[in-house]
């Protein structure tokens, strides 16, 4: 094999060219599930060292091994949060676990006997490890890298030593031993690399030597029906070589990796309509990064893996893909609430079923340790966006929604929609039509649902089901109010009368409960009994009447007031009619006015305009400009507002005067 494609398979220590294609991960997420949590697999007692790389599709068991920097290593099953030593063949100490079956309960790798050389095994449950058919071959260099459910078919490679070095060749061991699956005229090489769980395909790969010598290895990755039928998957377009590493449980849907003519690797997927590019991680240079397959969901919907920003393996990280492209799973993760704190991670090995758990490699404070990521938002389930839908108000005859966003693992994948509606523990699917109570609703089986017109009948709890995926999945419950009428505003403002240095205000709100939420907007009448309002604005009284000397506060909430700015005093244009308009969604109402009667004049708000008052009137008069520093502080004698006292202010004070009392 060439250096370009010896760089996507694993280096195994004393396994010669045995190929073993690892699949990174790739993930995306919407909705944060509870319980997150990256865990460690741990090693073995004197080890330093572990390696993940294979999950059980129900996402309970992960196999691999513990070893230290200068040793082969053990092969290990963790489960139930222990990590346990499948042990060795004969008198060896070398091990490695690189399949398990899709319950966790019987796993496949290689072991050194210490007599033959590696062997293909098989370890189920609770053990011990039992060699397979040796290979037909003087070299024993064989490894079992695929499982099917029952563990009656394992595949892998066995190693030959052929023209001008050794290669690998697919194998099927069986109860009736092992199987060389057939190659293309011309091959000198062939990988088996997993097998469906009812044991009807394998994929892998073959293809022909190229270079000057004729002895790099060029693989098509390939899958196999029986040992001698095959059918091509292909390359990428541009491409001259592709591996074949994970297939689907129906068979469809091939994942591997190849070159595409300008980059070196690139994850794909493959079915029946074509080959597809995978590409890049984000914010990858550009003809430098390289993606990989490691794995993919049973259903082939999503392919994980590894990638690189650059040439480099330094950058390489942990990918998945997703409905919107690869992501970067050290970048992903924690929006979904995983703590990465001390992790860097590397690649991604496997995926359970249902999306929610993940393993991989990667480094945990600098240790090199195999990784188990659960109870993640299912990566292969349809992806709600938060937000989608706010809850529907309206008003009883009227129109109103509800509405799901959703993105499907795969563009490939149709997604399926349908509404319920949740009264108490009962849920009632939804279709489209008229309901006993005049609603039409539209839309049942759509990501937007409409009421139209909508009444009291379809007010309640909703949420949707989006199916196309492994799993389905449920958006929030979303609250639909139906209003049924106009606000009632009360209780009618009374009449208020203060004097000039005071204040005053009303509080009005929506009297039926069941009609709001509401929202709510003072105004004042101007002029006095022309029926004109006017909107109220918070802050000094200039902003609403264009005339200073009060504050206004409460313009737009249920209690409203109006008082006399410091050092001022309220002038005749505060002396007027107000209202409260209360809003809901079927419109609005205006309370009964509410007069406020400023008794102007009555400086010393003794309730009388009378001679002390008319004496304070004649000083300020004397003095006019209500900035001469000689005038009584807030010139409260200027009853307009315009900044004098002088004869417009005397008119009011005169008719103030002569009526004494104020009102």
């Amino acid at each position: 094999m060439d250096q370009t494609k010896q760089g996507q398979r694993r280096p195994m220590e004393q396994f010669m060219s045995t190929r073993m294609i690892r699949v990174g991960a790739l993930v995306s997420l919407a909705s944060v599930a509870s319980g997150q949590t990256i865990t460690s697999i741990g090693v073995l007692p004197g080890d330093t060292i572990s390696k993940a790389w294979a999950l059980s599709t129900n996402g309970a068991t992960v196999v691999g091994l513990s070893r230290t920097a200068s040793t082969n290593g053990t092969a290990v099953r963790w489960s139930g949060n222990v990590l346990s030593s499948l042990g060795y063949l004969g008198t060896g100490t070398n091990s490695e676990a690189q399949g398990v079956s899709p319950n966790g309960l019987i796993v496949s790798g290689y072991a050194n006997d210490n007599v033959n050389g590696n062997m293909a095994f098989k370890w189920a449950s609770p053990g011990p490890m039992i060699a397979l058919t040796a290979a037909p071959s003087f070299l024993q260099q064989n490894a079992a890298t695929g499982i099917d459910a029952t563990g009656s078919k394992l595949v892998g490679t066995y190693n030959v030593i052929a023209g001008l070095g050794v290669y690998p060749r697919a194998a099927l061991w069986t109860g009736s031993g092992l199987t060389t699956l057939s190659a293309q005229a011309g091959s000198i090489a062939s990988v088996a690399s997993r097998i469906t769980p009812d044991g009807q395909y394998i994929v892998g790969d073959f293809g022909p030597g190229v270079g000057f010598l004729g002895n790099n290895y060029n693989p098509i990755a390939r899958v196999w029906t029986n040992p001698t039928t095959w059918f091509t998957v292909g390359t990428l377009a541009g491409g001259t070589w592709s591996t074949g590493v994970a297939i689907s449980d129906d068979g469809q849907v091939v994942s591997g990796t190849g070159d595409n003519g300008v980059a070196s690797q690139r994850a794909y997927r493959w079915t029946s309509a074509g080959i597809e590019d995978l590409g890049v991680l984000p914010n990858t240079q550009p003809l430098t990064g390289w993606s990989r397959t490691h794995a993919m969901t049973p259903d082939g919907l999503v392919i994980v893996g590894a990638g690189s920003m650059d040439m480099t393996l330094s950058n390489r990280a942990a990918m998945i893909s997703s409905g919107a492209g690869l992501q970067n799973l050290n970048d992903y993760l924690p929006t979904v609430g995983v703590n990465l704190a001390g992790w860097s991670l590397w690649e991604t090995t496997g995926v359970s079923a249902d999306g929610t758990v993940l393993c991989g490699n990667g480094a945990f404070l600098g240790q090199e340790r195999g990784w188990i990521v659960r109870d993640i938002p299912s990566v292969c389930a349809p992806k709600l966006y938060e937000n989608s839908s706010a809850p529907a108000e309206f008003c009883a005859g009227g129109f109103g929604f509800l509405s799901v966003t959703a993105l499907a693992a795969h563009p490939s994948v149709s997604l399926h929609y349908q509404w319920y509606k949740k009264v108490g523990h009962t849920l009632i699917p939804i279709f489209n039509g008229w309901t006993g109570g005049g609603s039409f609703i539209g839309g049942a089986q759509s990501p937007f649902m409409t009421f139209n017109p909508g009444y009291a009948d379809v007010a309640g709890n909703y949420f949707c089901i989006v199916s196309g995926g492994c799993t389905d999945t449920a958006s929030p419950i979303w609250s639909v109010t139906v209003h049924t009428g106009l606000p009632i505003p009360g209780p009618n403002p009374l009449p208020l009368s203060i004097c000039p240095p005071g204040g005053g205000g009303w509080t009005v709100t929506g009297q039926v409960p069941a009609n709001g939420p509401y929202s709510y907007q003072w105004y004042f009448e101007s002029p006095v009994n022309s029926n004109n309002w006017l909107p109220l604005v918070n802050g000094p009284s200039v902003l609403s009447f264009g005339v200073a000397g009060g504050i206004v506060s409460g313009a737009n909430t249920p209690a409203f007031q109006i008082v006399a700015a410091p050092s001022m005093t309220l002038k005749a244009a505060h002396s007027t009619r107000y209202i409260c308009r209360v809003s809901n969604t079927c419109g609005y109402t205006d309370s009964a006015p509410g007069e406020l009667k400023i008794c102007i004049g009555d400086t010393n708000c003794d309730g009388m305009v009378e001679d002390g008052d008319f004496v304070d009137f004649a000083t300020a008069y004397a003095i006019f400009d209500c900035e001469d520093p000689n005038m009584p502080p807030g010139c409260p004698a200027d009853m307009n507002g315009d900044g004098y006292v002088d004869d417009a202010d005397f008119v009011l004070f005169s008719s103030a005067y002569d009526s004494f009392a104020c009102p």
